[in-house]
């Protein structure tokens, strides 16, 4: 296409120029390949650091939300202690018996490992989806690198042949 519009020009503008020699027409050729080519890798190698840059981010969040469920669960544990004792100086009042109001401390102390037990089960299921996300998002981001450098090797395959006559096998350029 950019080898077609350069051709073109001279007899459109009225230059009247003469034709482009096959050997001009290659390098034109190859010159655009080359432009394309690096365009390609260049595409691909952002697309890779966005590939990581992404996973990073969302593996931020996770952790942010780690954080806020345990600042959560400390506001819900300091809730807690104050319902329970509110209840206990209740329960002092209407004279409960002490086996009893014992008895309250241990079910509240294991209500309260309960809840501490789901928020780290929680909590580790974040770090596990974050973990996982910086992994996958450092695969994508190998494999468009890749991408990328098989794009640059047939970029340069492409160029190459383009200087070759395709009869005779030899340079365009050394005629």
């Amino acid at each position: 296409m950019i080898g077609t519009a350069v051709v073109v020009a001279p007899t459109v503008m009225g230059g009247g120029g003469a034709a482009l020699s096959g050997g001009m027409k290659a390098g034109i050729a190859i010159a655009g390949t080359i432009a394309s080519t690096a365009m390609t890798v260049y595409s691909q190698q952002q697309q890779a650091k966005a590939a990581a840059a992404t996973a990073a981010y969302n593996a931020s969040l996770n952790r942010m939300d780690m954080e806020q469920n345990n600042r959560n669960r400390a506001i819900e544990r300091t809730q807690d202690l104050k319902r329970y004792t509110i209840q206990q100086g209740k329960m002092q009042n209407e004279n409960m018996p002490l086996d009893f109001m014992y008895a309250d401390l241990e079910s509240f102390e294991y209500q309260a490992l309960v809840k501490d037990y789901a928020v780290a089960q929680a909590n580790q299921t974040l770090e596990a989806r974050a973990r996982g996300g910086i992994y996958q998002g450092n695969v994508q981001a190998a494999n468009l690198q890749t991408a990328s450098y098989a794009t640059a090797l047939g970029g340069a395959s492409d160029a190459a042949m383009m200087g070759v006559h395709p009869e005779t096998g030899k340079s365009r350029f050394l005629t």
